[in-house]
């Protein structure tokens, strides 16, 4: 039913579908959250693809190109996955004409028919037929006066451009529109023209005014009958109060012939307003100079030859600059590119580099995620992807710094590149980036890397087509560093957009006039005032009309007003000529505009310019008027809103007016936002309020709610936006004058604080790490003892974040010393716990486990006592760590339950994302029950490695559910972590979490959104600079890739992985990496090279007493051993890696799947069944589709030597099924990858020998 919630459905990986709209005979209507843009749309999705397709297409492609505030808004086309066509408009929340004329009084019928005359004529005048006028295509919204006691006002908009074509029709073709409203000639199939609209008009006007249809039948052929035979009853025999103008004007519109109809919708206006006594300006008004919209024209060319660059195939087009002057329409191309690119189902990414502004890389990685490869990249339920991008590229981040040498740098830009251009192996797309000149270096730098990528990637299978656009010809350094690998290699291509030519510009105003055709002088005279430039022709034609030397629809000028028709010397100073022409309260409310920066209500607008209300929205209607100023709606309450509608408008303004007059501006928009929250000012009022204090030369108040800004922002995880507003408090607080010397210093503690966190949580370590030190170089006058102590153990934690063990230590130490004999206050004796709480995770690195556990027991005992269970989680968990790496499962077990209890007295939002997935009182009961019973349980999972990622705030209820071998349970509590974690901008967790997840899907044998979660934890990783959490990635990353066969990649990650290790001392990761190694060696055959690495690893792990591990690595030698051929070191190794008795599932399938080789070996394939049996229902349990595949295979072997072909081919079609399942996701080259591992060459055996076996 219209109206009813359908929250759980969404389309095209981005919008989110809130409810239906309506539904008609083509297509069905949602309203949906686009969640990329943060804003609602309308979802309009067609029912039929076969039937309608063209139609959709057609209607889409029209309304693209047609801008008119009378017409529907439309923003992307799209496909989903089913084929289904829609696309995405405004939202229209009026009535049906018919609807909402039911209590309608004349006059402001009047002004509906004069909107929808307006929106007729200016599609007539592109050559265009609507040919469907009826009362359901025209949306009528009522909006409130917006004067005291005023009338209301109302906005129509005509939808439904389907059936629309061009102004003539042939005699012979379909009959279009519906039949109670098709005019005489449409329905004979006769040359049809505008006049038919207006006829469908008449009819709708006849059946809302008198509440009748004109014709009517009950069959089609009845209906269209009497359109062409029948006079219809005058309206006002229906209708006796309907005034005569009012019923000659229907009734003409309703004449048989066209020729005694009015020959246009303006001709139809000003008859109407004749007869109503309506004087000349009403019509102006109406009209609204929106005719000024011109064609897209003289650009065929151009568009020709980029539309044959677009990326089909497996297509490696050039990377392509377009650039050209300001005002030449560049963006007018990309819009035309735009929805050709997204008709033949191209997506189209594209951002711009706008100083101070969200960085583009980061808009492209959340517009890739919404295609089917970025799928892989993160949750497609996610909301938001803010973080996300500001983890990949992290604006102003140093990422020379003195721990990552140039080489390293490079390798992490190239892998983020490397991501972005994997994309297009699913689907082809366009990548736009604009205004390249202003990218920042982060941005120039991960561009570099994408040109790279580009490079080494050609001819190998699909690329993405990279447009790069910027007004100048010749970028300068260091934009143009960025592109010397692709120019030197010849694979870009530069396409300059030059003004437009006479005949074009000629053309282009014509469309402007809605004339036919310029005379010859008005064309010569415009051009070369212009020089064909469209936004000086533009604005030059807007100036001439507003001046009455050129009329819309006339193209006959005298030589006196050729006369006033000057060359330009720039777009602002024309704009500047119109500006001045203005009167003084249209000049004045163009500056209130100017200095709110941003879409504002009338109110205030009228506050600003210190006008009357009334005189403002005159003044707004003559900016409308003059497309000076743009119209919008108020999200929350539906008022209108007002904004300058385009940048050389802004600047005009701002460079008329005298720096005291823009002065007082800003005081006044300071005045009036205060006024409008005398009480407690709301968080989004603050940042306005610091930018007019500043400007207004209010010091005191700009430091005070620029503070206040910053602080919000922080809280509501905007990070970067909270640095920006907390380093301009810094920089005020920092001004004589501004601040009391006594409170100086306190409060510039207080800022460097808040900005230290804020840098932190954004991945900016070095810089936090800066005001940090400055924070401590304050001295203790100004920091009381708990904040130095706060201060040196944030210090150590960021050290430790970016790798440097010993310079943390240090800190740590210090802050340790600052702690020692201090106050017993709470908060005082906190900060010692987490400085203890860093310390212990110092030991994790060097395996000294019995000092982590003396550390952070001492953590959580300190934590218990001031009743902080948040806190204490964060120590239980490093115990819990360490407790698992020393073999001791049963008090890791017990741990992990410690965990989940202090979860559960945690935070709120952690509360409400164990609500969230369902964790109620028979799951804890089933937990305790599988505790009590360890040898039920399985071990902690594994895999994850590191000391943060393996067990982070959540993970411990994620691990519960591994322990019920409940892996999609554990992956959805993993996404509710993920989506708090982005919403808050928390750059680490969210890596740590990306980290935890890739490694579930890889067991789970999701292999494509393994690779992207480990990627993506690994591109935040090293682009924050957190050389361990990096580290970690990387062997993790390496254990997939090695699986998968890209043997190259996983060697030169281990070894990074392995020298970072060594570098930091984290002892338990170089034993892992040499692990990593051996199995490496293992996979090219190279089997003493195996057992060396693997032997290495033994050594790291019996110094740290890691019993688990020895016994895993005992297992990997014995299967180097079985490929040797070595069936008695084999067995030798297997039965010193000890019995399954307490140990996981997964130890006990991958021990079984050792056994049933070796009994290969033996010549026992009776026992080898008996153990791949065994090792697959293990697998089973643990739910690690790798283990099942091998004990599938194995069993599949074992059976074709048994010569029971049944059973082997039953049990070779489950391992094929399950391994096309694990590839669905991967591109094609890492499925070329996979086919050489070992165990893919031994599935081929396998195969061979199965059909040899059923030809026998």
């Amino acid at each position: 039913m219209i109206g009813d919630r359908v929250s759980s459905e969404r389309i095209g990986d981005r919008y989110g579908v809130q409810r239906k709209l309506g539904e008609g005979g083509m297509a069905e209507v949602f309203l949906v959250e686009d969640e990329l843009e943060g804003r609602q749309v309308a979802l309009k999705r067609l029912k039929d693809e076969q039937l309608n397709r063209d139609y959709f297409m057609h209607e889409f492609r029209l309304l693209s190109r047609l801008d008119h505030p009378n017409l529907v808004r439309v923003y992307d086309f799209g496909r989903e996955r089913s084929g289904r066509s829609y696309y995405t408009c405004e939202v229209l929340d009026g009535e049906d004409l018919y609807r909402a004329t039911q209590r309608m009084d004349f006059d402001d019928l009047y002004d509906v028919v004069a909107q929808i005359l307006s929106a007729l004529a200016f599609v007539h005048d592109r050559g265009l037929v609507h040919y469907d006028v009826k009362p359901e295509n025209l949306n009528v919204k009522r909006e409130d006066p917006e004067r005291p006691g005023g009338r209301a006002a109302y906005r129509v908009k005509l939808m439904d451009f389907g059936l629309t074509g061009t102004a003539t029709t042939q005699r012979g073709e379909k009959i279009k529109g519906t039949v109670h409203y098709v005019s005489p000639e449409v329905a004979k199939s006769l040359p049809a023209d505008r006049r038919a609209d207006l006829y469908s008009l008449g009819i709708t006007l006849y059946y809302v005014i008198t509440r009748k249809l004109p014709y009517d039948g009950g069959s089609a052929l009845s209906i269209i009958r009497k359109h062409l035979e029948r006079i219809p009853e005058p309206p006002t025999g229906l209708r006796p109060d309907l005034p005569e103008a009012w019923a000659t004007f229907v009734l003409r519109l309703i004449e048989k012939d066209p020729q005694d109809r009015y020959p246009t919708a303006p001709a139809a206006l000003e008859d109407l307003d004749r007869r109503l006594g309506k004087p000349e300006v009403a019509r102006a008004s109406a009209e609204g100079g929106v005719a000024l919209t011109p064609r897209f024209v003289g650009r065929e060319a151009e568009i020709a030859r980029l539309e044959h660059f677009l990326p089909r195939g497996a297509s490696s087009p050039p990377i392509v600059f377009l650039h050209g002057d300001e005002g030449v329409g560049k963006s007018r191309v990309l819009d035309e590119l735009k929805v050709r690119a997204q008709l033949v189902g191209i997506p189209f990414l594209s951002a711009r580099c706008v100083p101070g502004d969200e960085p583009p890389f980061a808009r492209i990685m959340r517009l890739a995620l919404t295609l089917p490869g970025g799928r892989a990249l993160a949750d497609q339920r996610q909301q938001e992807l803010d973080a996300f991008g500001s983890g990949i590229l992290v604006p102003d981040a140093d990422i020379s710094g003195e721990h990552a040498p140039p080489d390293e740098q490079r390798r992490v830009l190239d892998r983020v590149a490397e991501l972005l251009l994997r994309l297009a192996d699913k689907e082809p797309y366009v990548l736009v980036i604009e205004d390249v000149r202003f990218a920042d270096e982060p941005t120039l730098a991960l561009l570099a890397a994408v040109m790279r990528s580009y490079l080494d990637r050609r001819g190998m299978g699909p690329l993405p087509w990279i447009l790069l656009v910027d007004r100048e010809p010749e970028l300068a350094y260091p934009a143009d560093a960025a592109l010397v690998e692709v120019i030197t290699a010849g694979c870009l291509d530069r396409l300059k957009l030059a003004p437009l030519d006479r005949a074009n510009a000629a053309n282009m105003v014509a469309s402007m006039l809605a004339v036919p055709e310029l005379p010859e002088p008005l064309a010569d005279k415009l051009f070369t005032a212009t020089g064909g430039n469209p936004y000086f022709l533009e604005e030059l034609v807007g100036s001439l009309l507003e001046d009455k030397v050129l009329q819309l629809r006339r193209s006959r000028v005298t030589p006196e007003q050729l006369a006033q028709i000057e060359p330009t010397r720039s777009l602002t100073d024309l704009v500047g000529k119109r500006l001045a022409r203005l009167d003084h309260d249209t000049r004045r409310t163009l500056v209130a505009l100017g200095v709110v920066d941003a879409p504002e209500g009338l109110d205030l607008l009228a506050e600003i310019a210190e006008l009357p209300v009334e005189r403002t929205l005159d003044a707004l209607d003559t900016l409308l008027r003059r497309q000076l100023v743009e119209r919008s709606e108020d999200p929350h309450d539906s008022r209108p809103r007002y904004a300058i509608s385009h940048g050389a408008v802004q600047r005009a303004v701002l460079a008329t007016i005298k720096p005291a007059a823009l002065v007082g501006a800003h005081a006044r928009a300071l005045h009036a936002y205060e006024a409008r929250h005398p009480g407690e000012i709301p968080g989004a009022a603050l940042e306005p309020l610091a930018r007019h204090a500043y400007r207004a030369g209010d010091l005191k108040r700009a430091l005070r709610y620029a503070k206040a800004a910053g602080v919000r922002a922080a809280v509501a995880g905007d990070a970067n936006r909270a640095v920006e507003l907390l380093d301009r408090a810094l920089e005020l607080v920092r001004w004589e004058d501004v601040v009391e010397e006594e409170a100086r210093c306190r409060e510039e503690a207080e800022i460097l604080t808040r900005l230290s966190e804020a840098l932190s949580t954004a991945g900016r370590y070095k810089n936090a790490r800066q005001v940090l030190e400055e924070l401590l170089a304050l001295g203790p006058e100004v920091l009381e003892p708990r904040a130095g102590v706060w201060v040196r153990r944030r210090l150590g934690d960021l050290a430790l974040r970016q790798g440097n063990a010993a310079e943390a230590r240090r800190w740590l130490r210090d802050a340790l010393s600052a702690a020692e004999g201090a106050s017993t206050d709470p908060g005082h004796q906190a900060e010692r716990a987490r400085v203890l709480e860093v310390m212990s995770r110092i030991m994790l690195w060097h395996g000294d486990y019995l000092r982590v556990i003396s550390l952070a027991g001492e953590a959580e005992q300190i934590y218990r006592d001031l009743g902080r269970p948040s806190d204490a989680l964060w120590a239980v968990e490093i115990l819990c760590t360490a407790e698992y790496y020393r073999g001791r499962d049963r008090r890791a077990a017990e741990l992990l339950g410690t965990c989940l209890e202090l979860a559960r007295q945690g935070q709120p939002d952690w509360r409400a994302a164990l609500d969230a997935i369902g964790l109620d009182a028979a799951d804890r009961d089933a937990f305790n029950a599988e505790l009590a019973s360890f040898d039920a349980t399985r071990p902690l999972r594994r895999e994850a490695g590191d000391a943060f990622g393996l067990v982070l705030t959540f993970s411990a209820v994620s691990t519960y559910f591994d322990l019920r071998a409940e892996t999609g349970r554990a992956l959805e509590f993993y996404r509710a972590c993920l989506r708090s974690y982005e919403r808050r901008g928390d750059a680490q967790r969210i890596a740590l979490t990306c980290n935890n997840m890739g490694v579930l899907h890889r067991q789970a044998g999701d292999l494509g959104p393994a690779v992207g979660y480990l990627e993506r934890a690994l591109a935040i990783h090293e682009g924050t600079q957190d050389r361990q959490g990096g580290a970690v990635a990387l062997m993790n990353l390496s254990l997939l890739l090695l699986y998968l066969g890209d043997w190259e990649t996983a060697a030169a990650r281990a070894q990074r992985a392995l020298a970072v290790a060594r570098e930091l001392g984290i002892t338990w990761l170089t034993g892992h990496c040499h692990r990593l190694l051996g199995r490496l060696h293992a996979e090219r055959g190279e089997l003493l090279d195996a057992d060396r690495q693997l032997q290495r690893a033994a050594g790291v792990f019996r110094m740290i007493s890691n019993e688990r591990s020895l016994s895993d690595l005992l297992l990997e030698r014995a299967e180097v051993a079985c490929r040797a051929g070595e069936a008695e070191q084999a067995a030798t190794l297997l039965a010193r890696a000890g019995g399954v008795v307490g140990r996981g599932a997964d130890f006990v399938a991958r021990r079984s799947l050792v056994e049933g080789e070796v009994r290969l070996l033996e010549q026992q394939p009776g026992r080898a069944v008996s153990a791949f049996e065994e090792a697959l229902r293990a697998a089973e349990r643990a739910k690690i589709a790798e283990l099942r595949l091998d004990a599938l295979r194995g069993l599949a072997l074992t059976f074709i030597r048994l010569r029971t072909p049944r059973s082997a081919r039953q049990r070779w079609a489950e391992a094929e099924k399950l391994e096309q399942r694990m590839l669905l996701e991967l591109d094609a080259p890492t499925r070329e990858l996979w086919r050489r591992t070992p165990g893919s060459r031994r599935a081929r055996e396998i195969e061979r020998a199965l059909d040899e076996a059923l030809l026998e």
